[in-house]
C-alpha cells in the first residue's frame, strides 16, 4: 500500500495511507530512508499494524506500525536516517 512516512524507529513506524489496515495485518514493508549523508539508504522490514485511525489533518489513516526485529541492513539504514545515540534531553 502506498503511504508517507511520518516517523520511524527501531521498533516500529508511523506512517499515513488512503487505506484504512485491518489490525494484526502483516506486511513487509520497504522504502528508501533519506541519509545524513545526502544519499538514500534501502530500508526492509517485516511490519505489523498495531493501530489505525482517520486523521483529516494528516489526508488519511494514520497507521501504527510494529516492527520484527530488524536484520542489519535496516537498522543500519535507520541509523543512517536520524541521529544515533538520540539526544539526551537537557533540563
Amino acid at each position: 500500500m502506498p503511504c508517507q512516512t511520518l516517523d520511524i524507529g527501531k521498533s516500529g513506524a508511523s506512517v499515513v495511507t488512503d487505506i484504512d489496515p485491518p489490525l494484526c495485518t502483516a506486511f513487509k514493508s520497504s522504502l528508501r530512508l533519506p541519509a545524513q549523508s545526502g544519499h538514500t539508504a534501502a530500508f526492509e522490514a517485516e511490519a505489523v499494524v498495531v493501530h489505525s485511525i482517520l486523521s483529516p489533518r494528516d489526508g488519511g489513516f494514520r497507521v501504527g506500525l510494529n516492527f520484527s526485529p530488524l536484520a542489519p541492513a535496516a537498522l543500519a539504514a535507520i541509523k543512517g536516517h536520524v541521529p544515533w545515540p538520540p539526544a539526551a534531553s537537557v533540563e
